[in-house]
């Protein structure tokens, strides 16, 4: 049996946009790009050849923040000025009708867990801490109303996610139901606006410190590997390339610092016998 996928790409468009693009025109693989307005604008030409070419453009931000970190306003603000060159690529490429989708950044859905979704409030918010989490236990030891503070940080980071799905219903965006993926954790989040995803290649944890070949290897290991972490906290169902008789929404990015191994990985991918989807899922407008 043939491992079938989707794949989605993030951070686009990076310097070797067009060269990763070429490879995935070379050899019929869909995706969409989920892109971060300000690299759209240096990457203009490249971005029109690619909706030419039929792949999607989605929204991933202006300036690729923590949402978590934004007041409500700027978050608007950074969905909205890539929502306004989306369409603006869209209707100098001559194509009039398109789905707007939007991925956050780092997962971070703006909720005050920083992306880490599948963990509770207080447990992610203490790992994003990282260094500081004993401090911080040590505050809430000595001063009691810390867990009041951490209650109003909840309230406060679910009352901002939710005005922010609202406002990606209002411009119309639509969700990743994506036929197939039929995972239950990530149904868990499909009444959201935003795509998320079910597998990660996870080769964003790239630093110029490690040797490149062993770190190529150890996304490969990944990608044999019948039960893979997933970074967003405890996820019961096995996913990844050797769960074939599941289809993955799987994430991948194009950007400078790992564009090294763009193609040796999607080269794996294709060793392994891995099936590229087109994107096709239950797509549901919303009206301005």
């Amino acid at each position: 049996m043939r491992k079938k996928i989707y794949l989605t790409i993030d951070d686009s468009p990076s310097s070797s946009f067009r060269k990763n693009l070429d490879y995935l025109i070379a050899h019929k693989i869909p995706a969409v790009f989920f892109c971060i307005g300000s690299l759209m604008e240096a990457h203009w030409s490249d971005i029109l050849f690619a909706i030419e070419q039929g792949y999607h453009i989605g929204n991933h931000s202006y300036s690729h923040p923590h949402f978590s970190d934004l007041e409500l306003k700027t978050a608007k603000n950074e969905i909205e000025r890539t929502d306004s060159l989306i369409e603006t690529a869209y209707r100098e490429a001559g194509v009039a009708d398109y789905d707007r989708l939007f991925r956050f950044p780092y997962g971070d859905k703006g909720d005050g867990k920083y992306g880490y979704q599948f963990m509770e409030f207080k447990k992610a918010n203490q790992l994003r801490q990282g260094r500081f989490q004993k401090l911080m236990n040590k505050v809430q030891l000595i001063h009691p109303l810390h867990r009041f503070i951490d209650g109003k940080q909840e309230e406060i980071g679910r009352e901002r996610a939710q005005a922010i799905q609202q406002y990606l219903f209002k411009l119309g965006y639509v969700r990743g139901d994506l036929k197939g993926v039929e995972y239950d954790f990530f149904h868990s989040l499909e009444t959201d606006q935003d795509w998320s995803w079910s597998f990660d290649i996870a080769e964003w944890q790239w630093n110029e410190k490690q040797n490149k070949d062993k770190f190529l290897k150890e996304i490969v290991e990944r990608l044999d590997n019948e039960n893979p972490s997933d970074f967003r906290g405890d996820v019961l169902e096995k996913t990844g390339m050797q769960q074939k008789d599941k289809i993955d929404l799987v994430l991948f990015h194009d950007r400078d610092a790992t564009n090294n191994f763009f193609i040796p990985i999607l080269e794996h991918l294709r060793k392994i016998e891995v099936d590229f989807l087109p994107i096709e899922y239950d797509q549901i407008k919303m009206d301005k």
